[in-house]
């Protein structure tokens, strides 16, 4: 009697951990189909923020870079920074560079379908007497966060600017 219930005991945790690991298991398949669809979304969001060189002004002292920041996506764009920096020519063609100028005039809270004009400005000491460095063609990067300052919803983009 006693054998009896306890491999009825026993049957009835078992299948209650099955069930329980079932459905744990089509849990994180939806998690993950979930998490897949939200980045894929982040994604083309992401690709909706538009940097855009305007000018290049060439002054004795340096080389100032104005730029347009769109924010085309359906976000609020909170604390961005904006980098410009200065392609280094190489052989093969181009590589980045880890020097990077911010940009002033960047804001705290950039609204969808706001455009704010950024200036960024090289002093000649970087690229005087360097052919190497390509002040004509400058790169960016920007780094941002949709919504709000958290981890989760940092985001980054970079290319150039030409």
């Amino acid at each position: 009697m006693i054998k009896k219930r306890l491999k009825l005991y026993l049957l009835i945790v078992s299948l209650f951990f099955l069930t329980n690991m079932i459905g744990c298991s089509n849990n994180t398949i939806r998690y993950k189909k979930e998490l897949s669809k939200n980045t894929e979304q982040l994604l083309q969001e992401i690709e909706k923020i538009n940097v855009k060189l305007v000018e290049i002004n060439e002054m004795p002292e340096g080389t100032n870079y104005t730029v347009k920041l769109q924010n085309n996506s359906s976000y609020l764009v909170k604390h961005n920074i904006l980098f410009v920096s200065l392609p280094i020519k190489t052989k093969n063609g181009y590589k980045d560079n880890s020097f990077k100028i911010e940009a002033v005039s960047n804001k705290l809270n950039i609204y969808p379908n706001q455009e704010i004009i950024l200036n960024a400005f090289a002093p000649i000491e970087i690229y005087r007497n360097n052919d190497l460095i390509d002040n004509m063609s400058p790169d960016y990067k920007i780094i941002g966060y949709f919504n709000e300052v958290k981890e989760m919803n940092m985001f980054t983009r970079g290319g150039s600017l030409r």
